[in-house]
């Protein structure tokens, strides 16, 4: 199962976070990183219980290389499907394959809209991270083109750590309030997650 200190961790952390005030809640689970060699050994650790999904649900947060091919992102997308996890996409700003000409209509084919072909049949979930419409020119061309789109299912604010990535929450939320609507703002900044995870 998940580690011992992993588990101990949390506890201690969701104790230091108990604010009345505070709308914050901290729940367990990890990106995974997964291509088309390592996609079952991934989950292997999956079912074993040594890599958590999102909040105990089906959910997982899996991230891909940045260059990887349609065939192998589809591929472990649907190994993924097989065995009963929802596969979030993290990062799905840095995709090459997404920005091609069709990537809006390739999103929209994972997410499970329009799609004809039987053997991928599945859903798949769309994370943007917060700070994308600040990264380089590709990358944040693209957030904002998903945005437009609302393909997008959640936000991420891929904060590594305060020093390296630290988020600027209200900064970054400003920015995506120009370029979608409320009640979409509402449903991947907070929404979206509650009812999946």
């Amino acid at each position: 199962g998940i580690e011992e200190d992993v588990l101990e961790s949390m506890a201690y952390l969701k104790a230091r976070i108990k604010d009345p005030v505070s709308e914050m809640a901290l729940f367990l689970g990890c990106e995974v990183s997964v291509d088309a060699g390592n996609v079952d050994r991934k989950i292997g650790y999956l079912r074993e219980g040594k890599l958590p999904t999102l909040n105990g649900s089906p959910c997982v947060l899996v991230s891909f290389p940045d260059h990887i091919g349609r065939a192998d992102l589809w591929y472990c997308l649907h190994e993924l499907d097989q065995v009963g996890y929802v596969p979030v996409i993290a990062h799905a700003q840095t995709l090459r394959t997404f920005q091609e000409d069709d990537g809006i209509h390739e999103i929209r084919c994972l997410k499970g809209d329009g799609l004809r072909d039987p053997v991928y049949r599945f859903r798949a979930l769309i994370q943007l991270d917060l700070t994308s419409l600040h990264f380089s020119a590709p990358d944040r061309h693209w957030a904002r083109e998903m945005i437009e789109h609302q393909v997008v299912d959640v936000l991420g604010t891929d904060a590594k750590n305060s020093f390296t990535n630290p988020p600027h929450i209200q900064e970054e939320l400003r920015a995506i309030t120009q370029i979608c609507d409320p009640a979409y703002l509402e449903a991947i900044t907070c929404g979206n997650a509650q009812k999946r995870f």
